[in-house]
């Protein structure tokens, strides 16, 4: 439990810098191109069909695509060091991200079709597989080997993070949802109840960062941008 506390204090520490480059470089423009969707959607969608529940989630979800990457680099560069130029990060990383889940989704696949229990195992010993391409540079390992073994110790204390990351923003994404309803649904307050979800989101990935950096730091292992 100390871990995942210690992880939510470097969080709280580095969000407002995190955040703030997240808003400079990618946030802003996400909003504009999120109010443009929101706007359509309620101008050709009749009252009955308009689904803006639908829309958050399909919005958030483009969104984590961009955030995989942004998050976790400015969560680097201010609290461990220096890091590449953004785009060569990107170049660096994406390709090998993307074959990397490739191979883990049928890995998993291959054991929930076995059966159900041991494939989510695998699932989460593969919890921190962004992390481990991103950050695993020195890895004599295939990434889906190193991804397994970062979690090797601590595999119960991931589960406790999952479910208490995935409770907190439950909460207050809920919350959000609740406050929505009481101020109507009107498509501008249906827009800033995106966004305020959107940062909620960030800040989870950036708790998860640390946690991955405070679990490295803890085995003693060195990790690079």
């Amino acid at each position: 439990m100390s871990l995942i506390l210690s992880s939510f204090k470097q969080g709280l520490k580095y969000a407002p810098h995190v955040l703030k480059d997240l808003s400079i470089y990618f946030a802003g423009y996400f909003f504009v191109f999120s109010f443009i969707v929101l706007w359509l959607f309620k101008f050709l969608s009749s009252a009955d069909t308009f689904s803006p529940n639908i829309l958050h989630t399909a919005l958030l979800a483009i969104a984590s695509l961009f955030t995989a990457f942004i998050v976790p680099y400015y969560a680097f560069k201010y609290s461990k060091g220096s890091v590449p130029k953004f785009w060569d990060f990107i170049r660096d990383n994406i390709w090998p991200l993307i074959f990397a889940y490739i191979k883990a989704f049928f890995v998993v696949l291959l054991f929930l079709i076995l059966l159900i229990l041991p494939g989510i195992y695998k699932g989460i010993r593969f919890s921190f597989l962004t992390e481990t391409v991103l950050f695993d540079k020195k890895a004599s390992k295939s990434m889906l080997k190193q991804a397994d073994s970062n979690t090797r110790g601590y595999f119960w204390q991931i589960i406790l993070f999952l479910i208490v990351s995935g409770i907190f923003g439950f909460i207050l994404k809920m919350i959000l949802k609740t406050t929505s309803v009481f101020l109507g649904s009107h498509m501008f307050i249906i827009w800033i109840n995106l966004i305020l979800a959107f940062y909620i989101q960030c800040f989870v990935l950036l708790w998860k960062t640390h946690f991955f950096f405070e679990i490295k730091n803890k085995k003693g292992e060195e990790i690079s941008c």
